[in-house]
């Protein structure tokens, strides 16, 4: 860019059109803050749509506190809350060890194994 272009009146111009293009944006987010609903106050919007929220809520609450309460299901089969269970899964999961799991249907294709070496090629020049 040419020197004659960049003098210090052009520079203040443009210093001048930013300050006045950010007051003008603070200008409007004013405006527009000073005009909005107090989000601390229900809008007609909330409360249409309110009961139907609760109503929701409280079938929620009751199918929840359903699972966590113990129910017989009949046939010898009992239903119980899970803080009653995790003791006896936990020490029944510490207590097992892991075993490893052999089955050739799982194997990637052309897979190296115990039983076939890996061989590899010399590099082609």
């Amino acid at each position: 860019m040419p020197a004659s272009n960049d003098t210090p009146v052009k520079r203040l111009k443009a210093a001048v059109v930013v300050v006045g293009i950010f007051l003008n944006f603070g200008i409007v987010a004013l405006v527009l803050g000073l005009n909005s609903p107090n989000p601390d106050e229900p809008t007609a919007a909330d409360e249409a749509g309110a009961e139907r929220r609760l109503a929701v809520r409280e079938e929620v609450d009751a199918a929840q506190a359903g699972l966590l309460s113990r129910v017989d299901l009949g046939e010898g089969k009992v239903q119980v809350p899970p803080s009653e269970v995790f003791s006896l899964v936990g020490t029944q999961l510490v207590a097992s060890q892991p075993k490893p799991f052999e089955n050739d249907s799982f194997k990637a294709p052309q897979a190296a194994t115990k039983e076939e070496p890996v061989t590899t090629s010399e590099p082609q020049n």
